[in-house]
């Protein structure tokens, strides 16, 4: 990326942070509340950041459209659709649009972040679509996430388990809820599949946009649709809020990562003077056993040697990395429970990585879940708080993938395509 590029989204990141900083804080501080007083002091904050909020959005919209592409000078080589040789209905692909399916769920879930004329609302829903193909498509030997009871709710793509017995009117709201977006996404992916074999990307972003602009009050009364959802689910007890973890100093992080750097960097200076004195044992005179097992017998010396050498010189940073490791070991400790025999009785190191690790998790299962069923929140301030709970999750990213020229996965020949 450019200068200019990486200042931008490092001021994104930046305003992001401080953002979900605060939001977190309000969330954490507030859990202990009833509903009634939780809802009125989620709105307040609501006023204050949602303009902000919304400026945010765009401002990552526009980096979004400008890593891909550059304003007036036409389209860049990281456009997905740049290589695209094979149009959905064109070609070897003009056959009915069931049998198109994987080719179908490539560009759907492309255009949720290459192609012009979508509004964000609709690029979250077509992610929410290109997942339901994947069910369908890669997981046919599987039963649906809908089968378990999961569904879409909001923000887009975060999922809810419905239990069984819900109240009438909770059931009829979110019914009424699934059905419209239900449909608005159908009338996205079904004009994103429609436009994708026009000649003119401007055509195809024209169409986009017309309906873009056909579905915005519907977007925003689908938001209001969540919220009602939210209330009516506010007493069920199978979907009540997770207790959040006690909160731990984010300074104890801080000094784990200290230790870890100071230890490897020790630990670094070691293995080069270890080798160093490998070097230095001259080499087996020749390669009978006997002389062989003399040589190992040296080097073995030689390492013992070397190594008890540097933790003599260097023992004043020996004591300061067990000294920080007792403060460590003492701070978690208040935080862990007498009967956690699994941590109680792991090393310490072991101990605070398993602790914080945990810890996260608590604080992501308890952020998600605000995200998605908390009442009072705005809509971006759930998106900020659920994108910064996956981000807590540390889950595995997919792998990279070439670009579709040749259409990946299928059995299609390119020069087939090319017809």
């Amino acid at each position: 990326m450019t200068p200019t590029m990486n200042e931008k989204l490092a001021s994104y990141v930046e305003l992001r942070d401080k953002f979900l900083g605060e939001l977190r804080d309000h969330v954490h501080g507030i859990h202990e509340a009833d509903t009634e007083t939780r809802m009125r002091m989620n709105a307040e904050l609501a006023r204050v950041q949602t303009p902000a909020l919304v400026a945010l959005e765009e401002t990552a919209d526009r980096i979004r459209f400008e890593l891909y592409r550059s304003p007036g000078l036409g389209r860049d080589e990281f456009d997905w659709n740049n290589a695209r040789e094979w149009k959905l209905g064109g070609g070897a692909l003009k056959r009915p649009r069931e049998e198109n399916a994987l080719q179908e769920y490539q560009v759907i879930r492309a255009a949720a972040y290459f192609q012009d004329g979508l509004v964000a609302a609709q690029r979250r829903l077509l992610l929410e679509v290109a997942m339901e193909m994947e069910d369908r498509i890669f997981r046919a030997d599987s039963l649906p996430m809908r089968e378990y009871g999961f569904v879409f709710f909001s923000p887009e793509t975060s999922r809810v388990r419905i239990p069984a017995g819900l109240p009438q009117d909770a059931l009829a709201r979110l019914e009424g809820y699934e059905r419209e977006k239900t449909a608005l996404k159908t009338e996205i992916a079904d004009l994103v599949y429609a436009v994708d074999a026009r000649m003119f990307v401007s055509t195809r972003a024209r169409d986009l946009a017309d309906l873009a602009q056909r579905q915005s009050a519907r977007l925003e009364s689908l938001e209001e649709l969540a919220e009602d959802v939210r209330v009516a689910l506010v007493d069920v007890a199978a979907l009540r809020r997770p207790t959040p973890p006690r909160a731990v100093p984010e300074s104890i992080d801080m000094l784990l990562q200290e230790y870890q750097r100071d230890r490897e960097a020790l630990q670094r200076r070691l293995v080069v003077a270890v080798r160093a004195a490998q070097a230095a044992v001259p080499p087996a005179a020749t390669q009978e056993p006997a002389e062989l097992a003399e040589h190992r017998e040296r080097l073995a010396v030689a390492v013992e040697t070397a190594t008890r050498t540097f933790e003599q010189q260097n023992v004043g940073e020996y004591e300061a990395l067990q000294s920080d490791m007792n403060a460590l070991i003492e701070a978690v400790g208040r935080f862990i429970p007498e009967d956690d025999e699994v941590l109680l009785q792991a090393s310490a190191e072991a101990i605070i990585t398993a602790f914080l690790a945990r810890q996260r998790r608590e604080e992501a299962a308890f952020e998600y879940h605000t995200a998605v069923l908390e009442p009072g929140l705005s809509p971006p301030q759930r998106r900020l708080l659920f994108a910064g709970a996956q981000r807590r999750m540390a889950l595995p990213l997919p792998g990279g993938e070439p670009y579709p020229a040749a259409l990946p996965g299928t059995l299609i020949p390119l020069e087939e395509l090319r017809k």
